[in-house]
Protein backbone atom coordinates (compact mmCIF):
# COMPACT_ATOMS: atom_id res chain seq x y z
CA UNK A 1 0.00 0.00 0.00
CA UNK A 2 2.00 3.22 -1.36
CA UNK A 3 -1.37 5.50 -0.23
CA UNK A 4 -1.18 7.31 2.91
CA UNK A 5 -3.73 6.29 5.92
CA UNK A 6 -4.86 9.30 7.58
CA UNK A 7 -5.96 8.51 11.06
CA UNK A 8 -7.44 11.46 12.41
CA UNK A 9 -7.48 12.11 16.70
CA UNK A 10 -10.06 13.66 18.42
CA UNK A 11 -11.26 14.39 22.16
CA UNK A 12 -11.08 16.46 24.99
CA UNK A 13 -7.61 17.42 25.98
CA UNK A 14 -6.00 15.50 29.19
CA UNK A 15 -7.57 12.62 27.38
CA UNK A 16 -4.00 11.30 26.30
CA UNK A 17 -4.42 12.42 22.61
CA UNK A 18 -1.07 14.07 21.73
CA UNK A 19 0.85 11.37 23.62
CA UNK A 20 -1.01 9.11 21.56
CA UNK A 21 -0.09 10.50 18.61
CA UNK A 22 3.72 9.91 19.49
CA UNK A 23 3.00 6.47 20.70
CA UNK A 24 1.84 5.50 16.94
CA UNK A 25 4.02 7.29 14.76
CA UNK A 26 6.95 6.57 17.09
CA UNK A 27 8.36 10.44 17.46
CA UNK A 28 8.20 13.04 20.12
CA UNK A 29 6.71 15.45 17.45
CA UNK A 30 3.44 15.95 19.34
CA UNK A 31 3.39 18.29 22.76
CA UNK A 32 2.43 16.09 25.04
CA UNK A 33 0.65 17.82 27.98
CA UNK A 34 -0.14 16.92 31.44
CA UNK A 35 -3.13 18.66 32.20
CA UNK A 36 -6.37 19.16 31.08
CA UNK A 37 -5.13 22.20 29.02
CA UNK A 38 -3.92 22.26 25.20
CA UNK A 39 -0.44 22.70 24.93
CA UNK A 40 -0.97 24.02 21.29
CA UNK A 41 -3.62 25.92 19.46
CA UNK A 42 -2.33 24.43 16.01
CA UNK A 43 -3.22 20.61 14.52
CA UNK A 44 -0.32 19.03 14.47
CA UNK A 45 0.32 16.39 12.05
CA UNK A 46 3.27 13.51 11.34
CA UNK A 47 3.98 10.86 8.84
CA UNK A 48 5.50 7.57 9.69
CA UNK A 49 6.20 4.42 7.33
CA UNK A 50 5.42 0.47 9.27
CA UNK A 51 6.22 -2.53 8.03
CA UNK A 52 4.28 -5.74 9.93
CA UNK A 53 6.30 -7.90 8.33
CA UNK A 54 9.13 -8.28 6.06
CA UNK A 55 7.81 -9.25 3.12
CA UNK A 56 5.11 -6.77 3.00
CA UNK A 57 5.62 -3.05 1.32
CA UNK A 58 5.44 -0.44 4.31
CA UNK A 59 2.68 1.34 5.24
CA UNK A 60 2.52 4.88 4.89
CA UNK A 61 0.52 6.68 8.17
CA UNK A 62 -0.07 10.59 8.69
CA UNK A 63 -1.23 10.90 12.90
CA UNK A 64 -3.20 14.02 12.98
CA UNK A 65 -3.42 15.14 16.35
CA UNK A 66 -6.66 18.62 16.82
CA UNK A 67 -6.42 20.64 19.95
CA UNK A 68 -8.95 19.85 22.32
CA UNK A 69 -12.69 20.72 22.89
CA UNK A 70 -12.99 23.96 24.66
CA UNK A 71 -9.39 24.33 25.24
CA UNK A 72 -8.53 26.72 23.83
CA UNK A 73 -9.81 30.50 23.33
CA UNK A 74 -9.52 31.29 19.50
CA UNK A 75 -11.41 34.17 17.29
CA UNK A 76 -14.11 33.51 15.00
CA UNK A 77 -11.78 34.10 12.79
CA UNK A 78 -9.30 31.85 13.57
CA UNK A 79 -11.92 28.89 13.94
CA UNK A 80 -13.15 29.25 10.59
CA UNK A 81 -9.61 29.51 9.03
CA UNK A 82 -8.61 26.36 10.50
CA UNK A 83 -12.16 24.80 9.29
CA UNK A 84 -11.20 25.52 5.91
CA UNK A 85 -7.43 24.27 5.85
CA UNK A 86 -8.52 21.32 7.55
CA UNK A 87 -11.51 20.39 5.17
CA UNK A 88 -8.92 21.34 2.40
CA UNK A 89 -6.16 19.39 3.60
CA UNK A 90 -9.14 16.33 3.81
CA UNK A 91 -10.07 16.59 0.89
CA UNK A 92 -8.99 13.16 -0.21
CA UNK A 93 -10.63 11.42 3.05
CA UNK A 94 -9.48 10.26 6.51
CA UNK A 95 -9.09 6.53 6.76
CA UNK A 96 -9.87 6.10 10.41
CA UNK A 97 -10.93 8.95 13.32
CA UNK A 98 -10.10 7.58 17.12
CA UNK A 99 -12.24 8.88 19.49
CA UNK A 100 -9.24 9.50 22.11
CA UNK A 101 -10.76 9.09 25.85
CA UNK A 102 -9.64 8.17 29.46
CA UNK A 103 -12.67 7.23 31.17
CA UNK A 104 -14.17 10.35 31.91
CA UNK A 105 -16.72 11.93 29.58
CA UNK A 106 -18.96 14.57 29.34
CA UNK A 107 -21.75 16.22 27.28
CA UNK A 108 -20.12 18.49 25.03
CA UNK A 109 -17.93 15.76 23.65
CA UNK A 110 -20.84 13.88 22.51
CA UNK A 111 -22.49 17.51 20.75
CA UNK A 112 -19.19 18.31 18.93
CA UNK A 113 -19.55 14.61 17.31
CA UNK A 114 -22.57 14.97 16.83
CA UNK A 115 -22.08 18.26 14.48
CA UNK A 116 -18.96 16.95 12.73
CA UNK A 117 -21.20 13.92 11.64
CA UNK A 118 -23.89 16.65 10.20
CA UNK A 119 -21.92 19.31 9.28
CA UNK A 120 -18.67 18.17 7.46
CA UNK A 121 -19.06 14.05 7.57
CA UNK A 122 -22.45 12.14 7.33
CA UNK A 123 -23.87 9.20 9.94
CA UNK A 124 -21.30 6.62 8.36
CA UNK A 125 -18.27 8.19 10.40
CA UNK A 126 -19.45 5.55 13.13
CA UNK A 127 -18.35 2.63 10.49
CA UNK A 128 -14.94 4.44 10.43
CA UNK A 129 -14.73 4.99 14.15
CA UNK A 130 -12.52 3.71 16.99
CA UNK A 131 -12.57 4.50 20.60
CA UNK A 132 -9.37 4.70 22.07
CA UNK A 133 -9.15 4.87 26.16
CA UNK A 134 -6.22 5.43 27.40
CA UNK A 135 -4.23 5.58 30.77
CA UNK A 136 -5.33 1.76 31.39
CA UNK A 137 -2.76 -0.26 33.54
CA UNK A 138 -4.46 -3.40 32.49
CA UNK A 139 -4.82 -3.06 29.15
CA UNK A 140 -3.62 -6.60 28.26
CA UNK A 141 -5.97 -7.94 30.27
CA UNK A 142 -9.30 -8.90 28.54
CA UNK A 143 -11.42 -9.56 31.31
CA UNK A 144 -9.99 -6.65 32.95
CA UNK A 145 -10.83 -4.31 29.49
CA UNK A 146 -14.21 -5.80 28.80
CA UNK A 147 -15.77 -4.73 32.76
CA UNK A 148 -13.60 -1.12 32.26
CA UNK A 149 -15.90 -0.90 29.04
CA UNK A 150 -19.17 -1.39 30.87
CA UNK A 151 -17.99 0.92 33.77
CA UNK A 152 -17.98 3.33 30.78
CA UNK A 153 -21.02 2.62 29.77
CA UNK A 154 -22.04 3.95 32.86
CA UNK A 155 -21.92 7.12 31.33
CA UNK A 156 -25.56 8.12 29.12
CA UNK A 157 -22.85 10.23 26.12
CA UNK A 158 -20.49 7.47 25.99
CA UNK A 159 -22.59 4.63 26.28
CA UNK A 160 -24.38 6.65 22.56
CA UNK A 161 -21.14 6.58 20.95
CA UNK A 162 -19.87 3.14 22.48
CA UNK A 163 -23.32 1.91 21.16
CA UNK A 164 -22.97 4.11 17.69
CA UNK A 165 -18.96 2.93 16.68
CA UNK A 166 -20.51 -0.62 16.94
CA UNK A 167 -18.39 -1.33 20.28
CA UNK A 168 -15.00 -0.49 19.10
CA UNK A 169 -12.75 0.10 21.76
CA UNK A 170 -8.79 -0.50 22.34
CA UNK A 171 -7.37 -0.09 25.60
CA UNK A 172 -3.81 1.22 25.69
CA UNK A 173 -1.47 2.87 28.28
CA UNK A 174 1.16 5.60 27.60
CA UNK A 175 2.79 6.38 30.49
CA UNK A 176 5.74 9.12 30.04
CA UNK A 177 9.25 8.75 29.70
CA UNK A 178 10.29 12.38 30.10
CA UNK A 179 9.44 12.38 33.96
CA UNK A 180 11.89 14.13 35.92
CA UNK A 181 13.42 12.25 38.80
CA UNK A 182 12.40 9.03 36.79
CA UNK A 183 15.07 6.01 37.50
CA UNK A 184 16.01 4.36 34.36
CA UNK A 185 14.23 1.69 35.43
CA UNK A 186 11.10 3.64 35.03
CA UNK A 187 11.49 4.55 31.98
CA UNK A 188 12.36 1.40 30.73
CA UNK A 189 9.88 -0.23 32.16
CA UNK A 190 7.15 2.88 30.34
CA UNK A 191 8.58 2.46 27.34
CA UNK A 192 8.22 -1.40 27.17
CA UNK A 193 4.28 -0.58 28.11
CA UNK A 194 4.43 2.24 25.08
CA UNK A 195 5.66 -0.13 22.79
CA UNK A 196 2.94 -2.67 23.82
CA UNK A 197 0.29 -0.53 23.25
CA UNK A 198 1.55 0.73 19.65
CA UNK A 199 1.53 -2.67 18.61
CA UNK A 200 -2.07 -3.28 19.48
CA UNK A 201 -2.90 0.17 18.11
CA UNK A 202 -0.82 -0.62 14.66
CA UNK A 203 -2.53 -3.80 14.77
CA UNK A 204 -5.96 -2.35 15.19
CA UNK A 205 -5.31 0.15 12.31
CA UNK A 206 -3.84 -2.62 10.08
CA UNK A 207 -7.30 -4.40 10.14
CA UNK A 208 -9.72 -1.21 9.78
CA UNK A 209 -7.80 0.78 7.20
CA UNK A 210 -7.85 -1.85 4.62
CA UNK A 211 -10.74 -0.77 2.59
CA UNK A 212 -11.55 2.96 0.83
CA UNK A 213 -10.74 6.17 2.96
CA UNK A 214 -13.77 8.05 4.16
CA UNK A 215 -14.86 10.39 2.29
CA UNK A 216 -18.39 11.56 2.24
CA UNK A 217 -20.02 14.28 0.04
CA UNK A 218 -20.44 16.79 2.37
CA UNK A 219 -16.77 16.68 2.84
CA UNK A 220 -15.82 17.06 -1.14
CA UNK A 221 -18.92 19.50 -1.54
CA UNK A 222 -17.08 21.89 0.84
CA UNK A 223 -13.27 20.76 -0.27
CA UNK A 224 -14.37 21.93 -4.10
CA UNK A 225 -15.69 25.46 -2.84
CA UNK A 226 -12.62 26.17 -1.02
CA UNK A 227 -9.51 24.06 -2.27
CA UNK A 228 -8.72 26.62 -4.70
CA UNK A 229 -9.01 29.99 -2.69
CA UNK A 230 -6.93 28.08 0.01
CA UNK A 231 -3.97 26.99 -2.93
CA UNK A 232 -3.67 30.77 -4.10
CA UNK A 233 -3.20 31.65 -0.76
CA UNK A 234 -0.91 29.12 0.25
CA UNK A 235 1.03 30.32 -3.08
CA UNK A 236 1.09 34.00 -1.88
CA UNK A 237 1.93 33.19 1.76
CA UNK A 238 4.95 31.15 0.89
CA UNK A 239 6.02 33.90 -1.91
CA UNK A 240 5.98 36.40 0.61
CA UNK A 241 7.24 34.69 3.44
CA UNK A 242 10.44 34.17 1.01
CA UNK A 243 10.62 37.63 -0.14
CA UNK A 244 10.76 38.86 3.94
CA UNK A 245 13.67 36.48 4.83
CA UNK A 246 15.89 37.54 1.48
CA UNK A 247 14.87 41.33 2.90
CA UNK A 248 16.10 40.64 6.25
CA UNK A 249 19.34 39.58 5.04
CA UNK A 250 19.86 43.40 3.77
CA UNK A 251 18.11 45.01 6.24
CA UNK A 252 18.59 48.70 6.73
CA UNK A 253 19.81 48.56 3.46
CA UNK A 254 16.95 49.22 0.99
CA UNK A 255 14.51 51.88 0.99
CA UNK A 256 12.02 51.67 -1.65
CA UNK A 257 8.36 53.02 -1.53
CA UNK A 258 6.98 50.43 -4.12
CA UNK A 259 8.54 47.51 -2.69
CA UNK A 260 6.79 48.56 1.04
CA UNK A 261 3.55 48.73 -1.13
CA UNK A 262 3.90 45.60 -3.08
CA UNK A 263 4.09 43.93 0.61
CA UNK A 264 1.44 45.61 1.40
CA UNK A 265 -0.87 44.65 -1.58
CA UNK A 266 0.13 41.04 -0.90
CA UNK A 267 -0.65 41.01 2.78
CA UNK A 268 -4.24 42.35 1.73
CA UNK A 269 -4.88 39.45 -1.43
CA UNK A 270 -4.15 36.80 1.30
CA UNK A 271 -6.62 38.35 3.81
CA UNK A 272 -9.33 38.79 1.16
CA UNK A 273 -9.00 35.20 0.12
CA UNK A 274 -9.02 34.04 3.80
CA UNK A 275 -12.33 36.31 4.17
CA UNK A 276 -13.60 34.49 1.13
CA UNK A 277 -12.57 31.26 2.29
CA UNK A 278 -14.55 32.01 5.99
CA UNK A 279 -17.43 33.24 4.40
CA UNK A 280 -17.96 29.85 2.36
CA UNK A 281 -17.19 27.77 5.71
CA UNK A 282 -19.41 29.82 7.79
CA UNK A 283 -22.35 29.15 4.90
CA UNK A 284 -21.72 25.64 4.54
CA UNK A 285 -22.34 25.10 8.07
CA UNK A 286 -25.51 27.10 8.62
CA UNK A 287 -27.05 24.96 5.44
CA UNK A 288 -26.18 21.58 6.90
CA UNK A 289 -26.40 22.10 11.13
CA UNK A 290 -30.17 21.86 12.54
CA UNK A 291 -31.50 25.12 12.62
CA UNK A 292 -32.50 25.62 16.67
CA UNK A 293 -28.50 24.97 16.73
CA UNK A 294 -27.43 28.00 14.65
CA UNK A 295 -30.54 30.10 14.75
CA UNK A 296 -28.18 32.69 16.04
CA UNK A 297 -26.36 33.31 13.33
CA UNK A 298 -26.76 36.74 11.63
CA UNK A 299 -28.14 36.47 8.12
CA UNK A 300 -27.00 39.98 6.64
CA UNK A 301 -23.28 39.69 6.77
CA UNK A 302 -20.96 41.31 4.62
CA UNK A 303 -18.66 39.48 2.66
CA UNK A 304 -15.90 40.16 4.14
CA UNK A 305 -17.25 39.95 7.62
CA UNK A 306 -18.14 37.20 10.43
CA UNK A 307 -20.84 38.09 12.92
CA UNK A 308 -18.98 38.39 16.26
CA UNK A 309 -20.90 37.98 19.90
CA UNK A 310 -23.13 35.20 18.95
CA UNK A 311 -23.57 32.09 19.91
CA UNK A 312 -23.33 30.05 16.49
CA UNK A 313 -19.60 30.61 17.10
CA UNK A 314 -20.04 28.18 20.08
CA UNK A 315 -21.12 25.63 18.26
CA UNK A 316 -18.68 25.92 15.95
CA UNK A 317 -15.77 26.16 18.23
CA UNK A 318 -17.32 22.59 19.37
CA UNK A 319 -16.84 20.36 15.53
CA UNK A 320 -14.33 22.58 14.48
CA UNK A 321 -11.50 21.20 17.51
CA UNK A 322 -13.05 17.30 16.44
CA UNK A 323 -13.30 17.10 12.73
CA UNK A 324 -9.76 18.92 12.01
CA UNK A 325 -7.80 16.45 9.81
CA UNK A 326 -4.65 18.15 8.46
CA UNK A 327 -1.98 16.50 6.75
CA UNK A 328 1.37 17.84 7.80
CA UNK A 329 1.85 21.48 7.82
CA UNK A 330 4.11 23.76 6.08
CA UNK A 331 6.77 24.46 8.34
CA UNK A 332 9.21 26.85 9.08
CA UNK A 333 13.00 25.70 8.38
CA UNK A 334 14.78 25.60 11.49
CA UNK A 335 17.74 27.52 11.41
CA UNK A 336 20.63 25.67 13.18
CA UNK A 337 21.87 27.20 16.90
CA UNK A 338 25.42 27.21 17.74
CA UNK A 339 26.82 28.13 20.64
CA UNK A 340 29.75 30.43 19.79
CA UNK A 341 32.53 31.82 22.10
CA UNK A 342 31.73 35.59 22.79
CA UNK A 343 35.68 35.98 22.03
CA UNK A 344 35.05 36.09 18.16
CA UNK A 345 34.68 39.32 16.40
CA UNK A 346 33.32 40.04 13.08
CA UNK A 347 34.56 42.69 10.64
CA UNK A 348 33.04 43.38 7.79
CA UNK A 349 34.75 45.16 4.99
CA UNK A 350 32.44 46.26 2.58
CA UNK A 351 32.84 46.77 -1.17
CA UNK A 352 31.87 49.87 -3.65
CA UNK A 353 29.98 47.92 -5.18
CA UNK A 354 26.99 47.22 -2.96
CA UNK A 355 25.55 50.75 -3.61
CA UNK A 356 23.28 49.56 -6.33
CA UNK A 357 21.55 46.72 -4.44
CA UNK A 358 18.36 49.14 -3.74
CA UNK A 359 18.35 50.30 -7.27
CA UNK A 360 18.22 46.91 -8.60
CA UNK A 361 15.00 45.76 -6.64
CA UNK A 362 13.43 48.76 -7.27
CA UNK A 363 13.67 48.19 -10.86
CA UNK A 364 12.48 44.13 -10.28
CA UNK A 365 9.59 45.64 -8.35
CA UNK A 366 8.66 47.49 -10.77
CA UNK A 367 8.68 45.50 -13.79
CA UNK A 368 6.58 43.22 -11.68
CA UNK A 369 3.94 45.78 -10.97
CA UNK A 370 3.43 46.43 -14.69
CA UNK A 371 2.60 42.75 -14.98
CA UNK A 372 -1.19 43.06 -15.93
CA UNK A 373 -3.33 41.39 -12.66
CA UNK A 374 0.06 40.27 -10.93
CA UNK A 375 -1.65 39.74 -8.11
CA UNK A 376 -3.43 36.96 -8.77
CA UNK A 377 -0.35 35.17 -10.15
CA UNK A 378 1.33 33.10 -7.35
CA UNK A 379 4.32 31.71 -9.87
CA UNK A 380 5.27 34.62 -11.54
CA UNK A 381 5.44 36.53 -8.05
CA UNK A 382 7.91 34.02 -6.75
CA UNK A 383 10.10 34.13 -10.06
CA UNK A 384 10.36 37.73 -8.83
CA UNK A 385 11.48 36.71 -5.38
CA UNK A 386 14.18 34.32 -6.71
CA UNK A 387 15.54 37.13 -8.89
CA UNK A 388 15.68 39.24 -6.03
CA UNK A 389 17.30 36.51 -3.85
CA UNK A 390 20.29 36.73 -6.68
CA UNK A 391 20.41 40.09 -6.13
CA UNK A 392 20.71 39.62 -2.96
CA UNK A 393 23.30 36.58 -2.99
CA UNK A 394 25.34 38.99 -5.98
CA UNK A 395 25.23 41.56 -3.29
CA UNK A 396 26.85 39.09 -0.36
CA UNK A 397 29.28 37.96 -2.68
CA UNK A 398 30.95 41.68 -2.72
CA UNK A 399 31.25 41.09 1.20
CA UNK A 400 34.34 40.47 2.77
CA UNK A 401 33.99 38.91 6.13
CA UNK A 402 37.47 38.71 8.61
CA UNK A 403 36.90 36.64 11.44
CA UNK A 404 38.99 37.20 14.35
CA UNK A 405 39.27 34.87 17.32
CA UNK A 406 41.26 32.42 19.14
CA UNK A 407 42.02 28.88 18.24
CA UNK A 408 38.43 26.64 19.65
CA UNK A 409 36.78 29.99 19.48
CA UNK A 410 34.29 28.70 16.97
CA UNK A 411 35.45 30.63 14.25
CA UNK A 412 35.02 27.60 11.46
CA UNK A 413 31.60 26.95 12.64
CA UNK A 414 30.59 30.62 12.50
CA UNK A 415 32.05 30.84 8.99
CA UNK A 416 29.90 27.77 7.88
CA UNK A 417 26.75 29.54 9.38
CA UNK A 418 27.78 32.60 7.16
CA UNK A 419 28.08 30.39 4.16
CA UNK A 420 24.67 28.84 4.59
Amino acid sequence: MNETKKILLIGRSGRGKSTLANVISGTNEFKEGKSSVSQTRNIQSESFKYKFTEQEEATVYSIIDTPGIGDTKLSDEEILDIIGEAVYLARDGVSRVLFVTDGRFDENETKAYKLLEESIFDKEITNHTTIIRTKFEDFEDEKECEQDIAKMKESEELKEIIGSCQGRVIHVNNPSIGSKGASKEEVEINESKRSESKKVLLDHLKEVCQKDDYNPQNLKDLSKKVSERIEKKKKLGEALEKLDKQLKRVEGKIKDEKLSQTIKDLNEEIEKENNAIRRTIFEHVQSKVNSNDLKHISENTEETDIPKKTKWKQKVKLFWNELISKIKPLKKLKEKEENLDKEVNIKIEESKEDTNLSDEISKIITDLTKEEKWINKPKFIESIVEQIREVIDKYHKVKNILLIGNVGSGKSTLANVFSK
